[in-house]
């Protein structure tokens, strides 16, 4: 048998009588504005965040470097990737952003064998590759040999099938026992999404050098005044902070599972 299933197994039965947050987020090419507001967003609650970087950042190495974070890779696999050209060119990169990664999260969820298998044999440990719509699904090992930690909410998944913001039933299901990782995007939380299309819009009106460079000036003018996800995700940081719901880097929760 599997040394590491024996082991999962054991964590998911902890887990199925504990409820775990963990904070993640994909940083998707954001501005360091954007970057920078949304680690400060965590590191004044006092909560973990895990980070999926895109790109070289200062504001990720000084983040990374004051341990306020900590990182995994985000690799676009996608055509037109700013990255490279192939999936072994999209590696190399995002390792030499992050040489010791140990976790990964492909820009769209994007995952094939060949991928899989390159990233692996440059020291991929686990994944956070699978979004639900709000189901707890418990961490499970993939055929690669990785643990693979499900997501339970993503702020562009939740704008894209819901209308408007039940926070209260979201709340319901959050603070059950399990895992439950949740995923946001520093421009999503930068302009206050309302809607899933709001954002969208914004980004194909501007250019790439463009969208990575937008400041706090222009954001201001440009961001959802209302009700939007950014007053969602403010009220479910402080209602876990609140609660007392514990939290967890995700690269320390595969730690703790390969301890069982």
């Amino acid at each position: 048998m599997n040394e590491k299933l024996e082991k999962l197994k054991r964590a998911r039965a902890i887990l199925a009588q504990e409820n775990l947050v963990c904070f993640t987020m994909d940083i998707d090419w954001a501005s360091e504005y954007a970057i920078a507001s949304a680690i400060a967003l965590f590191r004044e609650a006092g909560l973990p965040v895990t980070v999926f970087v895109t790109h070289k950042s200062t504001e990720i190495d000084r983040a990374l470097a004051a341990g306020e974070i900590k990182c995994g890779i985000h690799p676009n696999f996608m055509p037109d990737s700013s990255q490279g050209s192939s999936y072994q060119e999209v590696v190399d990169f995002c390792y030499g952003l992050l040489p010791n990664a140990r976790l990964f999260r492909a820009h769209r969820y994007y995952e094939v064998n060949d991928t899989m298998e390159l990233l692996t044999k440059h020291g991929i440990e686990a994944e956070s590759n699978l979004c639900t719509l709000l189901d707890v699904v418990p961490p499970f090992l993939h055929r690669s040999n990785t643990i693979n930690f499900p997501i339970f909410w993503e702020d562009g998944a939740y704008l894209y099938n819901y209308q408007g913001f039940d926070y209260d039933s979201f709340w319901t299901q959050l603070n059950q026992p399990g895992l439950k990782v949740l995923n946001m995007h520093p421009m999503h939380l930068m302009l206050n999404t309302p809607y899933f299309s709001y954002t969208r819009e914004i980004k194909d009106r501007l250019t790439r050098e463009e969208w990575n460079s937008l400041d706090a000036a222009s954001i201001e003018k440009i961001a959802w005044k209302g009700d939007g996800i950014t007053s969602f995700i403010r009220r479910i940081i402080e209602d876990v902070r609140r609660s007392g719901i514990r939290t967890a880097y995700l690269e320390d929760v595969y730690d703790w599972i390969l301890k069982q």
